[in-house]
C-alpha cells in the first residue's frame, strides 16, 4: 500500500481522511459565530428586568389604589401601569409613576412605598365587571420588564 500522507490509518486497519485546510477554516469559523451568539445572549439575559412579583387592585368607595410588589427596592425607576376593559387596553386609568415619587403627582394619583411594596392611587376610576391590569418595571438603563398583567373583577 503506498503512503498518502492526506490519509491516516487507526491501529484496527480503518483509514481516516486528514482534514483539509478548507474543512479546518469552516469548522474554526462555525466555533467562532457559535461563541458569539452564546456570549450575545448571556449580554441579553444579564439586561433582562425583572417583572413584578404580585398585584391586585382595591377599589374603596370609588378610589382605586393599585399594589405591587417589587422584586427589590433599587433597580427600577419607572413603574407603568394601564387599566383597560379589554386586553392590552389603557381606557379605564393609564399612567407611568416615577420611582419614589410622592410629589408632583396629577390630581388624584397619589404614590407611597414600604420597602417593596408600592400602593399606586389611581383616583376615582369607575371599574368594569371585568378589568384587564397591566403592570411593567423600568430600569435605569431603560429596560423595561416583561409586563405583569392579570384580569380582575
Amino acid at each position: 500500500m503506498k503512503h498518502n500522507p492526506h490519509h491516516l490509518t487507526a491501529t484496527t486497519g480503518c483509514r481516516l481522511t486528514k482534514p483539509t485546510n478548507g474543512f479546518l477554516k469552516i469548522l474554526i469559523v462555525q466555533f467562532l459565530v457559535l461563541m458569539c451568539c452564546i456570549s450575545f445572549s448571556e449580554t441579553i439575559e444579564a439586561q433582562t428586568v425583572a417583572p413584578p412579583l404580585d398585584s391586585y387592585v382595591s377599589n374603596t368607595s370609588g378610589t382605586v389604589t393599585v399594589f405591587v410588589a417589587l422584586p427589590d427596592s433599587t433597580t427600577s425607576t419607572e413603574i407603568e401601569v394601564a387599566i383597560g376593559s379589554e386586553n392590552n387596553s389603557g381606557d379605564l386609568f393609564s399612567h407611568t409613576y416615577a420611582f419614589d415619587q410622592a410629589t408632583g403627582l396629577p390630581s388624584g394619583l397619589s404614590y407611597s412605598r414600604e420597602g417593596t411594596h408600592l400602593y399606586l392611587g389611581a383616583g376615582a376610576i369607575t371599574l368594569t365587571d371585568a378589568y384587564n391590569v397591566k403592570i411593567r418595571l423600568k430600569d435605569s438603563g431603560g429596560n423595561w420588564s416583561a409586563y405583569y398583567d392579570y384580569i380582575a373583577n
